[in-house]
């Protein structure tokens, strides 16, 4: 909003303590040799809201609650870790958990900048990060600017600090923020998961669903929905690709407990938004599969199909195959697995096994 210079003109508003010296470093572009300019230091009436002890309590009504960053200090150099843009000016709200799903956006017509959702519980001296997003809410056609959008299940009586963050370098803007209670989709979670047969295929959606605490999958940020199946002894490949998908996906494999997981096959996804995997099951073991939205979409729907697939013995380590000493075999790669070891190249990638008895040369 600087119109008094044709050149680029910086601001930098920062929250002082009393008695403190701050060192202000006025730099020029690479380059540069010579240059005038003129430093201003003036006192600004920040937000209330501009730090977490003067966080805005808001209800998940599906009301909206209006704000500003203008003059907003950002989290750089706070005991915050949670920030999408630690550099972002930012104001603070507040929301008591109810035990439902909470869906908080700031997709409104008052938005007027590129913006970012984070969320944390704890208080203010130490908080524990929940999720944060950014530029994912693309059905949002009543504002110009990118809107933001977090779901995130809640604990009755717990509260959830959410921050609004301005990207971009905004010194300023307002905004509208709303927080509203969602219905879960059914698979929400690992407790939830929805069981598959080995060959057949399931209609899904990730809209309403929270991200998963998993190690296994791409982000936790990114909204996930569970299946789970019993292991047949053979191959089974799994796949999303169909006519309904309208969003990338990841698929990752997990097995033990909802509470003790062990993570078989992290979160694959491919160059398509579609993804397919294969996988070598043991006679009934129970698998979790997730299905994740890959870059944070807030909503979209997919098809999980499931068949099982013939393969060559030497797909799995267990089936390995003997090579000559001197000569030659051929193989192919067509329905074989990925190689869940450390020492492979990837893990979804086609792979075969052999094995040869060392000879000293």
């Amino acid at each position: 909003d600087c119109t008094l210079t044709a050149s680029s003109a910086a601001k930098v508003v920062v929250r002082t303590e009393i008695g403190k010296t701050y060192f202000i470093v006025v730099e020029g572009p690479p380059n540069l040799v010579q240059g005038r300019f003129g430093l201003t230091v003036s006192t600004l009436e920040a937000p209330r809201n501009d730090v977490c002890t003067g966080a805005v309590e808001i209800q998940p009504n599906g009301r909206p609650t209006f704000g500003s960053i203008t003059n907003a200090s950002s989290e750089y150099g706070r005991n915050y870790f949670c920030s999408y843009d630690f550099y972002a000016p930012t104001v603070w709200y507040v929301l008591e958990g109810t035990g439902g799903i909470v869906a908080v956006t700031t997709c409104s017509q008052e938005l007027d900048f590129d913006s970012a959702l984070s969320v944390s519980t704890g208080n203010c001296n130490t908080q524990q990060c929940v999720t944060n997003n950014a530029y994912n809410q693309f059905d949002c056609s009543i504002s110009g600017r990118s809107a933001a959008r977090v779901v995130f299940r809640t604990i009755p009586q717990v509260n959830y600090f959410i921050v609004v963050e301005g990207l971009n370098y905004n010194s300023q803007g307002h905004f509208a923020l709303t927080a509203s209670t969602l219905t879960p989709v059914p698979n929400d979670g690992c407790i939830n998961a929805t069981r598959l047969q080995p060959n057949g295929s399931v209609l899904g959606t990730i809209t309403n669903a929270t991200g998963s605490d998993s190690y296994c999958v791409l982000s936790t940020n990114n909204p996930s929905v569970w299946y789970n199946i019993n292991g047949t002894g053979g191959v089974i490949e799994f796949s999303t690709c169909s006519q309904e998908l309208d969003f990338r996906t990841g698929l990752s494999i997990i097995s033990g407990t909802c509470g003790n997981q062990q993570c078989l096959v992290p979160s694959f996804s491919g160059s398509d938004i579609c993804t397919t995997l294969s996988f070598h099951t043991e006679l009934g073991v129970n698998y979790y599969i997730i299905v994740e939205g890959v870059d944070s979409p807030s909503e979209g729907v997919f098809r999980l199909s499931t068949r099982t697939i013939p393969t060559t013995p030497n797909a799995v380590c267990s089936g390995a195959l003997p090579l000559p000493r001197n000569g030659s075999v051929k193989g192919t790669i067509t329905n074989t697995l990925g190689v869940p070891t450390p020492c492979s190249e990837r893990y979804n990638t086609p792979a075969l096994w052999y094995t040869l008895n060392g000879t000293g040369s």
